[in-house]
């Protein structure tokens, strides 16, 4: 029993060492995004608050609210380029589109210590509008849907306006009930996926 009770001590320390106990912006950061120092700043000190819930939901609830408080900006599709932005340049640039805003949720739920298997970057069809779009996905004893179009979070299955195609994670699919991909997702989806997480990999925000 003591043996039991010490693994699970070392996997609870461990799943905490994910999370960083302050979150201080970069003065490199700071200095090449000058402009945007006051929304750098800002994301610091919420990214310090949210820490402090101990409830998943509760984050997932803030960090919704948080990053869909910042204005859509559209990709300029008369040049059919649709680039997916990380958390930095989502940012400084003052927003982005679907794709920018799951990055972003993203990145920060990773930094306040969920795991990167619980969440999939997942495309849906807007049943309404008939567009494609993107949400995250976050296995919380279900499936949580972060929507840029919604603060409102909702298990996948209550969300009758989307129809779900298919979810990437880093290293694997994330497997959703129904979805018309399952495990055969198409490359251009799957190689952007996997050049954002290299993106994301490589970037550093946070003062050491």
């Amino acid at each position: 029993m003591n043996k039991f009770l010490s693994l699970l001590l070392t996997l609870f320390l461990t799943h905490l060492a994910y999370a960083r106990e302050n979150f201080e912006v970069s003065d490199r950061v700071l200095q090449n995004y000058a402009k945007s120092r006051a929304i750098l700043n800002d994301y610091a000190n919420f990214m310090n608050q949210t820490q402090k819930e101990q409830s998943l939901h509760v984050k997932l609830e803030k960090v919704n609210q948080y990053i869909n408080a910042i204005v859509p900006k559209y990709d300029d599709i008369s040049t059919n380029l649709d680039y997916w932005a990380t958390r930095l340049e989502f940012l400084t640039s003052g927003g982005g589109d679907c794709e920018d805003y799951v990055a972003a949720k993203y990145q920060t739920l990773l930094d306040l210590g969920v795991d990167e298997n619980l969440m999939g970057f997942c495309i849906v069809k807007d049943t309404y509008s008939g567009y494609m779009h993107m949400v995250l996905g976050v296995n919380e004893s279900d499936i949580f849907i972060l929507d840029n179009l919604s603060f409102k979070i909702l298990p996948y299955h209550k969300r009758s306006d989307l129809e779900f195609y298919g979810c990437f994670t880093k290293g694997r699919n994330f497997a959703i009930k129904n979805a018309k991909w399952q495990s055969n997702p198409p490359k251009i989806f799957k190689d952007k996926f996997e050049n954002l997480i290299r993106r994301i990999a490589q970037e550093k925000i946070w003062k050491d």
